[in-house]
């Protein structure tokens, strides 16, 4: 009963807001004019607007091209604490976006549609990127479609390498090959500029985030299902092993920021102003250049380094999901949404217009702008079609990101599958223990973080 009363309450809202005639036979979709109606989230703010005016323009490329669809603005953005009051009332936008993290979690609490038939009514599910498909798929059926994928590689500072003696005869930082590499060049670096060598963040979340490649690369396994049951499983030797760098980098090679409690903002303004030598990064995407200042010639990227197992690094990004319950035609008009705002894998003219534009924005907003992504659609006209965009607006000189594109020997994992976010923030505790305190011993912070982990989060799981 309670779960009508929403569902009525959910579609008068919707039809206030969109102003439909009555006689109304499914959410969104108008008995006397057939015009389906969706939501999106994620519409950007007036702090915004670059952005404002382009999600405006493809409003009315949408209304011209599918006069039938409406298409009303949700300025909602998804949020860990938020989005269960919001699912649970029945008031998630039609279209909204997540973290990769975030997709089992939600398609286990069913807070998503199953949009499988129309994906593949449209021909889209041999078009997109086979790893990232698995992340919104669930006993065969798919519940997502990826929005956007990066890999996190050691991003350089070219001046302080520069400084340090560590650039090549072309001027492009001598990227570490091993960790234990990364800890010797750091150490250099801070003795020779007096300056963090390497900046590894510790708080919010980013610190475990960061981590996760450094430990699989030491054989870290975080979490097995086993018996229908998800198990923590990394209070091993291994996860030891890989905290123990973190805290050499502190206490060996002296390497690290005098204050060890950075959050990201925190990092990338040491790194943008000559203040920190290395990090961990998604390089297509901070605002280095304008937000944050840096020179464009002083950025640099390479590929992670490698650990005993070789070299790891992580995948990552946003989904799009769909609100429970929505008629097909919904899904449908969702689909041509995306289509309009370029997100879709057939490269029409329209769509190539669209990544023009967007493109454009990011490298006038500072962002990186030359590095290929992971890309969701890996169908080769689609590839071939945005490296050519990409190519067209690139700010910076593709010498200093070669070597992290050209490489061949790094294993892409996703994140982990369940309570991502808060294995990162029980990670960041770990590091924080290990950075602030000498005598910490990483295989007993691991080992209580593991129990912690398993009776905070795993245990409350519910298949």
């Amino acid at each position: 009963m309670l779960k009508k009363i929403a569902m009525l309450l959910s579609i008068t809202i919707t039809l206030s807001i969109t102003g439909c005639m009555t006689n109304v036979n499914k959410e969104g979709a108008s008995g006397t004019d057939e015009k389906v109606t969706i939501s999106v989230g994620d519409w950007p703010t007036e702090n915004r607007p670059q952005w404002v005016e382009q999600y405006n323009t493809y409003l009315r490329n949408m209304e011209s091209k599918y006069p039938d669809i409406k298409v009303v603005p949700d300025e909602w953005a998804y949020d860990v604490n938020s989005f269960v009051p919001k699912a649970t009332s029945g008031q998630l936008p039609t279209l909204y976006e997540t973290f990769h993290t975030e997709t089992q979690k939600i398609i286990n609490a069913k807070y998503c549609a199953d949009i499988t038939d129309e994906l593949e009514k449209a021909g889209y599910l041999d078009k997109m990127n086979p790893m990232l498909k698995e992340l919104v798929t669930k006993n065969g059926r798919v519940y997502g479609i990826p929005k956007d994928a990066y890999i996190l590689g050691l991003t350089a500072n070219v001046a302080m390498f520069t400084e340090a003696g560590l650039v090549d005869e072309n001027g492009v930082p001598l990227f570490p090959k091993t960790y234990e590499e990364l800890g010797e060049y750091a150490s250099i670096i801070k003795k020779k500029t007096g300056k963090a060598g390497f900046i590894m963040p510790t708080m919010s979340n980013f610190g475990g985030w960061h981590f996760m490649s450094i430990a699989w690369s030491h054989g870290v396994t975080f979490m097995e299902q086993i018996d229908g049951k998800w198990t923590a499983t990394f209070n091993t030797s291994e996860a030891a092993s890989a905290l123990q760098f973190i805290k050499d980098l502190k206490w060996k090679y002296d390497a690290l920021p005098d204050n060890v409690l950075v959050d990201n903002p925190e990092m990338l303004k040491l790194f943008a102003s000559d203040q920190g030598a290395m990090y961990f990064s998604n390089p297509a995407d901070f605002k280095l250049f304008d937000t944050y200042g840096m020179k464009k010639e002083n950025f640099s990227v390479g590929p992670m380094p490698e650990g005993p197992l070789g070299r790891f690094t992580l995948t990552g990004g946003k989904t799009y999901m769909f609100k429970p319950g929505v008629a097909p035609e919904q899904i449908d008009a969702a689909l041509k949404w995306l289509e309009i705002t370029g997100e879709s894998p057939t490269p029409t003219a329209e769509l190539l217009a669209v990544l023009d534009e967007n493109y454009k924005t990011w490298a006038e907003e500072g962002q990186v702008v030359g590095i290929y992504p992971q890309n969701v659609w890996v169908n080769e006209e689609f590839v071939k079609a945005k490296a050519n965009v990409i190519d067209k607006y690139k700010n910076i000189d593709i010498k200093f990101a070669e070597q992290f594109m050209n490489a061949k020997d790094v294993r892409v994992k996703p994140e982990e599958p369940m309570n991502c976010q808060e294995l990162y923030k029980t990670l960041d505790a770990c590091i924080q223990a290990v950075l602030t305190d000498k005598n910490a011993d990483p295989a007993t912070v691991i080992n209580q973080a593991n129990s912690d982990f398993q009776k905070n989060y795993l245990d409350k799981i519910s298949e």
